[in-house]
């Protein structure tokens, strides 16, 4: 090997983790996304609802997981509800929020505690259509600040065509239907002009 590809290959392992990314893609659902390419498939050892792949890191003796990274199928789209004035969250359930394109969506951030272990779940829901999905990252509390960047990334990774419409999109909408409808109040008041003229000949 020489000089020049022993200086890339140091440069290669020192580039930051977001960029170390496994490609995925659901062709069935339109989307893609970057995901960790250091953990292990833990797909058929997780079972998640309306999961479509899941990531993880065991502990040293393979008994559990103590990191992992899976992305959902919801079923179905998603509103723009701002659940924020949701009254009835769990005590250990806090909301926040990310941006996504250009949409600020909603983020869980659960904390747990089993035994002597805690930890914090990252939930972000990606309004793609036609499903939209949930991003999970969960892992140890004392590494939350870590756990969230990483869920920022792959939720900034995520590539696919959105249910919402975003302002200008709203704004267009809002124009052609304000149009037709002035043109409709245009063509009622000719109309009911032509009914009063009517009644006056008569």
């Amino acid at each position: 090997m020489n000089k020049k590809s022993v200086l890339l290959s140091i440069a290669v392992c020192l580039l930051p983790g977001p960029l170390f990314a496994l490609n995925y893609s659901n062709p069935e659902l339109k989307f893609k996304a970057k995901l960790p390419d250091n953990l292990e498939d833990v797909s058929i050892r997780v079972a998640v609802h309306g999961g479509l792949i899941s990531l993880g890191q065991w502990n040293q003796s393979r008994s559990g997981l103590v990191k992992v990274v899976s992305l959902q199928d919801l079923g179905g789209t998603i509103g723009r509800e701002d659940l924020s004035k949701k009254k009835d969250k769990p005590a250990n359930v806090t909301l926040e929020k990310i941006r996504w394109q250009t949409f600020d969506i909603d983020v869980f951030k659960v904390v747990e505690t089993a035994g002597k272990v805690t930890t914090v779940t990252f939930n972000a829901q990606v309004p793609l259509k036609p499903h939209a999905i949930q991003v999970t990252v969960l892992g140890p509390a004392a590494d939350e600040a870590s756990l969230r960047q990483e869920m920022q990334a792959i939720v900034a990774s995520v590539q696919g065509q959105s249910n919402w419409l975003t302002t200008d999109e709203r704004i267009t909408r809002l124009a052609s239907g304000g149009g037709r409808l002035i043109v409709f109040g245009c063509l009622l008041t000719i109309a009911v002009a032509a009914v009063v003229k009517k009644v006056f000949r008569t």
